[in-house]
């Protein structure tokens, strides 16, 4: 088979995965209603998945099944029930996200969706724990995709080779759902609790990527069964990494000529580049996503006002950031640029010591994920280049908004 042809080979195997995709996605959108993500941010840690899990795995919780879902949880680590008798759970608990107690023994679960790690996080907890005269100490971090803490988190944990065995850790993909679905099972006469928990499971899915229903997965699988399908499909899937570190590549760099053109300056502080991008793709421990794109818009005295659009571990985003003798970002915090956070109608608390303010973008992309509609079309050139245009305009209406020539000649005034 030619080069040409098996190219339209190819394409006529996507158009067919397509159609099985439309066709699913018709039925999933005449059921798409889910509790949990119109009250809250569909991965809001606190607010709804550490407090959820905790009231499951609470035997004294309102769902008055006991230990049942404890049960089944702490089997998932090779524990019993019997090993933690008259379990308690506390959400939040000195900063805890869920504690599991029973006597001298602790189980400290930290939950990650994308916040990200703090220092001594994990070594702090434990050593909390072991102060409340705890000696059997085990610690689960649990994250979407079962990645490891960072050194940062771990502290003395990293180097101690008995402490670091008390570590597990989690997915919300590979231990969370098959969870959900023993709970399922134990609810068949309580049809309130049984939706609730189906659509947290939904909610569950779709942040994994395993949203697709069992009838479209079987579709999918038959079609690929065809011929030498498998084969084609394996080299995307091969290429796959290779394509979102293109992907995102080609952003930074487009974005970045686009403000070059409108004559900004671009400064090399925290500013994206090979490097940065191989670790948060290729690397699963103390990877660093908080890159972006800084640009200088003034000078106050020794500090430089800068717009910073930057990637997290959820959206791209942008703020007002200030750089302390040109390089220290703490100097944002400082009470003289009060009045320019006002001015900006700053979406964050100014204890936020790197941000004046900060702005979400109406139509963000989530590179960390790259799962979602929009962020894979990045990858599209013509729709990159637009989205870019349409995030960079944004960018400047909030500058006009921001007015910092108005507040730097308040400033001059005093």
């Amino acid at each position: 088979m030619g080069y040409e042809n098996k190219l339209i080979y190819m394409q006529t195997l996507l158009d067919k995965i397509g159609v099985i995709d439309f066709k699913y996605k018709k039925l999933r959108e005449q059921d798409d209603f889910n509790i949990f993500g119109i009250l809250r941010s569909k991965t809001d840690e606190v607010r709804i998945h550490s407090r959820f899990i905790a009231e499951l795995l609470n035997p004294t919780g309102s769902h008055r099944l006991g230990d049942t879902f404890l049960k089944s949880f702490l089997e998932l680590f090779n524990l019993t029930v019997t090993q933690y008798p008259n379990a308690r759970v506390h959400k939040e608990y000195n900063d805890i996200d869920i504690l599991i107690r029973s006597g001298i023994k602790a189980i400290i679960i930290e939950n990650k969706i994308w916040a990200r790690d703090q220092k001594r996080q994990l070594d702090r907890y434990h050593e909390i724990m072991e102060a409340e005269g705890a000696q059997e100490i085990k610690i689960i971090y649990l994250t979407l995709d079962g990645k490891e803490p960072s050194d940062f988190s771990l502290g003395a944990l990293k180097t101690d080779p008995k402490l670091y065995k008390k570590l597990f850790l989690c997915s919300y993909g590979n231990e969370i759902l098959p969870w959900l679905d023993s709970c399922l099972k134990e609810v068949s006469t309580k049809p309130t609790l049984r939706e609730t928990i189906v659509q947290y499971k939904k909610l569950i899915e779709e942040l994994t990527g395993n949203s697709m229903p069992a009838e479209e997965r079987i579709e999918i699988k038959e079609l690929l069964s065809e011929n030498d399908n498998i084969l084609k499909a394996s080299k995307i899937v091969k290429n796959w990494k290779h394509i979102k570190w293109y992907t995102e590549w080609d952003f930074w760099n487009e974005l970045e000529a686009e403000i070059s053109n409108d004559g900004f300056s671009i400064l090399p502080n925290e500013k994206f580049d090979a490097q940065k991008l191989n670790s948060v793709i290729h690397k699963n421990r103390n990877r660093n996503p908080w890159f972006g794109i800084m640009i200088e818009l003034a000078h106050h005295k020794d500090d430089i006002i800068c717009l910073y659009i930057r990637r997290g571990i959820r959206n791209i985003y942008c703020g007002i950031t200030v750089l302390g003798n040109g390089k220290d970002r703490h100097k944002s915090s400082s009470s003289e640029y009060d009045q320019l956070a006002l001015m900006c109608k700053s979406t964050i608390e100014r204890k936020d010591e790197r941000w004046v303010a900060k702005k979400y973008f109406s139509k963000p992309v989530n590179f960390e994920a790259f799962s979602d509609k929009r962020t894979l079309l990045i990858a599209d050139p013509s729709f990159r280049k637009q989205y870019i245009a349409d995030l960079w305009s944004e960018a400047k209406a909030y500058l006009e908004e921001c007015n910092i020539d108005g507040f730097l000649t308040t400033m001059v005034s005093n």
